[in-house]
């Protein structure tokens, strides 16, 4: 395994741990030369939802996920750190 992979990995088990603690939260997260959308649970783990070649796109498949499923987008640089926060709710008819 190489550095970089092995940096990815470490960036990963990090970014799950803080998405462990609300499953609300859609964290937009660099994973493996793309981007990820992940959504936390109640467990230490946390669950893909689809993977993106730029972060664009899985910011805005964050967002219409988001409006079926009201969450917090939290978007992260190739560092893991946040970036932005993006509170996306639907609106009730």
């Amino acid at each position: 395994m190489n550095g970089q992979m092995k940096d990815n990995k470490a960036l990963i088990k990090e970014v799950a741990s803080l998405a462990a603690v609300r499953s609300d939260k859609l964290h937009v997260i660099s994973s493996s030369g793309s981007w990820a959308v992940v959504r936390g649970g109640t467990t230490p783990t946390f669950h893909t939802l689809r993977k993106f070649p730029t972060q664009q796109e899985a910011i805005s498949y964050a967002k219409e996920f988001a409006k079926k499923h009201p969450s917090e987008i939290v978007v992260h640089n190739s560092h893991a750190e946040v970036v932005k926060r993006i509170l996306q709710y639907s609106v009730s008819k």
